[in-house]
């Protein structure tokens, strides 16, 4: 634990946004692994993980305290920016994820209520879909009671025909990697990789009708049918 300093972290950052390499012997095998360097917002993730890691490591008592972990300067991180997908991507993505039962329901249950990414995973049409009354539950029953709770929200009529398919379907539960299939999406696309699913939000899609079809199209779009 004393060699967690400062020091060493800010040797880390530089050695991953540079070029480097190393080998790994794991499990009687070697790895070789080379990089031209990665970017500092992947280098600020990799920091993440290894202050949630030593955090998680105090809290168990395995270890006597936490050091601290330094985030990457900010000047180095990409500056944040607002990703609006066109109605164009939102359609080339409907269409590659219906030839994938799992990565179309992640999708249109996003579009259709825009849920968080990980309650869409977690999501049991089973549980949380009541069709006597057209609700949606977003809130996984084994997910944690917290102040942001995710909403009760009515099922437009074109997702409550997949909510009906989904929970008839004995394979209900997302067992495939939607992380592994939406990157492979993405590269068939030729979609920029700052698209990710969260990026398909209710502003996103507001913002693109009352572009082609005016505020009248986007408040049919809210209100639902």
């Amino acid at each position: 634990m004393t060699d967690l300093v400062p020091a060493l972290f800010h040797r880390f950052i530089a050695w991953r946004i540079g070029l480097h390499a190393f080998d790994l012997e794991w499990d009687k095998q070697s790895y070789s692994y080379k990089s031209e360097g990665v970017s500092a917002d992947t280098v600020d993730r990799n920091l993440n993980d290894i202050r949630a890691a030593v955090n998680h490591a105090e809290s168990n008592m395995r270890i006597p305290y936490a050091p601290k972990i330094p985030t990457v300067p900010k000047d180095l991180l990409n500056p944040l920016r607002e990703r609006v997908l066109t109605l164009q991507e939102l359609g080339r993505i409907a269409w590659y994820a219906k030839h994938y039962p799992h990565l179309f329901r992640f999708v249109a249950l996003q579009v259709a209520t825009s849920v968080r990414p990980m309650a869409a995973m977690a999501f049991d049409p089973k549980r949380q879909y009541d069709d006597r009354y057209g609700l949606i539950d977003l809130q996984p029953e084994a997910a944690p009671r917290t102040k942001k709770r995710n909403a009760i929200v009515p099922a437009i009529r074109p997702m409550r025909v997949v909510l009906r398919a989904w929970a008839a379907d004995p394979g209900t539960k997302q067992t495939e990697s939607i992380k592994t299939a939406w990157r492979i999406m993405r590269r068939i696309l030729q979609l920029s990789d700052d698209v990710f699913p969260q990026d398909d939000s209710p502003h996103d899609r507001d913002v693109a009708l009352q572009r082609r079809h005016g505020a009248r199209a986007a408040d049919r779009r809210v209100a639902g049918p």
